[in-house]
């Protein structure tokens, strides 16, 4: 066990009694020093005698929060460790239609509590953490209104995604977290056996899984595939690095073909070719026909293991093929064999639209990316996620000549996950 005392030592003492001071100091302690190995520690105009007792077979460690400072966790680390309470607060308050209550305009917790039926003092503390998570802002506070109490309303972010009422609503999102939550509580079996939870790269996993999660993640996508149709309309007038028009679109993985529906709804000349399982293509079908565009799709039913080569007397017809996150499920060597299937069916100057989390090359972060790569370790035999420098290797490997990253135009506040990859003779 470490001891250490503490005692005055003067500035002259400290200069020239070094060993007297030490011997005066130990003889106050000798009963206590008698197993101990002294050490002197000046440390401004205080001496600290430590030492070590020769039994180490001792586990009592409390010595340490008595004469030593620990680090104090940060708040980044705390917050950590209560994630999970955002997220339930978050869950709560659109289920209990707090978020809705608030999309009709600024009111007090007490308004909103009597409205739903709810416990006032508890509501006050939901609306102050949704404050805190940035999805409410205080109306009183930002001089949209007078009052001497909180004031709250609802911020754009969650006007848009997480009001009832809104096409691009994360309820169903929402719903589908806790079946992850779910998931990632048998992250320590998965380590232990060396085994995933699911695979959801077999189709009989994929068919009970993809349809309802295809539907989810609408909202995540459908502003980033309609921004980046933004970005190639702006780039086709003003650069050369995309030639011709682009009106021939095979959207493989499609799930609810949110990534090629926006090329449609932007050019009634457009046709999408969307393959997918049959279940997951019944979404497909329901998103076309809720964003008008129902007479611009084609539907490919089946693995694209099996459907992509009975399209090889389409080599080089399609002018877009997108891939909206469906690497990281396949893994490497499937990933390889898709990409060279796909290169074979895009025309010259035509373009791959690339999808996917990407960590850093050194996989420190994002945050989200990195984890997402346990996500796949969960759920799929093979999945991985894979860096902006790993993914260009795979498209030059497939016969890609150029690829770059999505910008996202408009100063929009997100990092795009998109990569974009030109395929040159």
């Amino acid at each position: 066990m470490v001891t250490t005392y503490g005692c005055w030592v003067s500035p002259l003492t400290r200069f020239v009694g070094l060993r007297r001071a030490q011997r005066s100091v130990i003889s106050n302690y000798r009963r206590v020093w008698a197993n101990a190995k002294p050490l002197l520690i000046f440390q401004g105009d205080f001496a600290y005698l430590g030492g070590q007792v020769m039994d180490e077979s001792k586990e009592d460690k409390s010595h340490y929060l008595r004469y030593q400072t620990p680090l104090p966790p940060s708040s980044g680390l705390v917050e950590l460790l209560h994630s999970t309470w955002t997220v339930r607060v978050v869950k709560c308050a659109v289920e209990l239609g707090v978020i809705d209550a608030l999309d009709a305009g600024p009111a007090q917790s007490d308004v909103v509590a009597d409205r739903l039926g709810l416990d006032r003092r508890g509501t006050a503390y939901l609306l102050d953490s949704l404050t805190a998570a940035g999805l409410l802002s205080r109306a009183e506070l930002n001089g949209r209104v007078r009052s001497i109490r909180p004031v709250y309303e609802l911020s754009e972010m969650a006007r848009v995604y997480l009001t009832s009422a809104s096409p691009l609503f994360m309820g169903l999102y929402l719903e589908q977290h806790h079946h992850l939550d779910k998931m990632w509580q048998r992250l320590g079996d998965s380590l232990k056996s060396g085994k995933p939870v699911m695979q959801v790269e077999k189709k009989e996993d994929a068919e009970a899984i993809f349809p309802r999660l295809a539907e989810a993640i609408i909202p995540w996508n459908f502003s980033i595939a309609s921004d980046l149709v933004k970005s190639l309309q702006k780039s086709q007038k003003g650069s050369s690095d995309f030639v011709g028009p682009h009106r021939r679109i095979l959207d493989v993985g499609a799930g609810s073909a949110v990534w090629s529906i926006p090329f449609a709804q932007a050019d009634a000349a457009v046709t999408v070719w969307a393959q997918d399982l049959t279940g997951v293509l019944d979404v497909a079908r329901k998103m076309a026909q809720k964003c008008h565009c129902s007479e611009q799709m084609r539907y490919l039913p089946g693995d694209w293991r099996d459907v992509l080569p009975d399209l090889a007397d389409r080599e080089g017809f399609y002018d877009i093929a997108i891939l909206g996150h469906i690497l990281h499920a396949e893994g490497l060597v499937s990933s390889r064999d898709l990409l060279r299937k796909i290169a074979a069916l895009t025309r010259s100057g035509g373009l791959l639209i690339i999808g996917e989390f990407m960590p850093n090359n050194e996989r420190t972060a994002p945050q989200f990316a990195v984890d997402f790569a346990l996500n796949m370790y969960l759920a799929t035999s093979q999945g991985c996620v894979f860096s902006f420098a790993e993914i260009s290797q795979l498209c030059i490997e497939a016969g890609f000549s150029r690829v770059f990253r999505h910008n996202a135009i408009d100063a929009l506040p997100y990092d795009s996950p998109v990569v974009i990859a030109v395929r040159d003779d």
